[in-house]
């Protein structure tokens, strides 16, 4: 076993095909986890870029699974969970591709087979699966196709967007910035990034809020704020929406040694 995976414990691996009528969430993934989402067809709407085949997804602490799709093109997956995984943050990259796609198809196969033999020993399994997958996440940078035919002003507003630091100004004001009239660039920017402004603006203020729960012993009620909240009212229900759970349970789970 690699250095500091000695105790990696298989728990899953299974191929999902996304249905159409779209009813499931994401999963927000706990300590200890690692989770690799491999697809292998449809494409993806993830951190408001598109991602194809090949594209390989090792979610860690805090992350969450991918769940949303283009209109008529639901993905294709499989998904591979590891437990007791310790590593520095970040040792495998978030976002990569496989570096062996005339191989994908028959890697799946033999991953999904060999799990569900009896005869299987899991604890190899789980070094050989680990090991291809390190391997192809460390040499093989992610690629998606958001910038292919997007207008240049919807990527630099998403990134705007992204940036917690920003002043929201509302919808009207950023279709001004990118000259298109408000109900345009409002399906224009959901079309290409999955998602209207107000939800990615939204989602990527949360996502900052869950990495300070997890990382800090700073008060809610300064995160909240910190990250644009009104309110702790506010901050509470779009958080439990969000993730499922109370900031403070959050925290209690994902940090258990820091106060709120």
């Amino acid at each position: 076993m690699i250095s500091g995976q000695e105790n990696l414990q298989l728990k899953m691996v299974y191929f999902f095909r996304a249905p159409a009528h779209r009813n499931f969430n994401d999963s927000l993934v706990r300590p200890g986890q690692l989770y690799v989402e491999l697809m292998s067809g449809g494409i993806v709407m993830y951190q408001g870029k598109r991602w194809r085949r090949n594209t390989l997804f090792c979610h860690t602490e805090g992350d969450r699974t991918i769940h949303d799709f283009s209109d008529g093109f639901p993905y294709r997956v499989l998904m591979i969970l590891f437990e007791n995984y310790h590593a520095p943050h970040r040792e495998l990259p978030h976002i990569s591709q496989w570096n062996m796609p005339d191989a994908l198809d028959l890697f799946i196969r033999e991953a999904l087979e060999a799990f569900h033999n009896p005869k299987t020993d899991r604890n190899e399994l789980a070094e050989y699966l680990y090991s291809v997958i390190r391997w192809n996440a460390r040499n093989h940078p992610a690629s998606s196709e958001l910038d292919d035919g997007c207008p240049r002003e919807i990527i630099e507003i998403r990134n705007t967007l992204a940036d917690c630091a920003y002043h929201y100004d509302g919808l009207r004001h950023l279709a001004g910035r990118a000259g298109y009239s408000t109900a345009y660039f409002k399906n224009l920017f959901k079309n290409a990034i999955g998602v209207s402004p107000y939800r990615f603006r939204l989602h990527a203020r949360l996502q900052k809020a869950c990495s300070e729960l997890a990382g800090t012993n700073l008060p809610i009620r300064e995160i909240a704020k910190k990250y644009g909240f009104s309110n702790l009212e506010t901050f509470y229900r779009a958080f439990k929406k969000f993730t499922g759970e109370t900031p403070g349970n959050f925290r209690k789970r994902h940090s258990p040694d820091a106060s709120g």
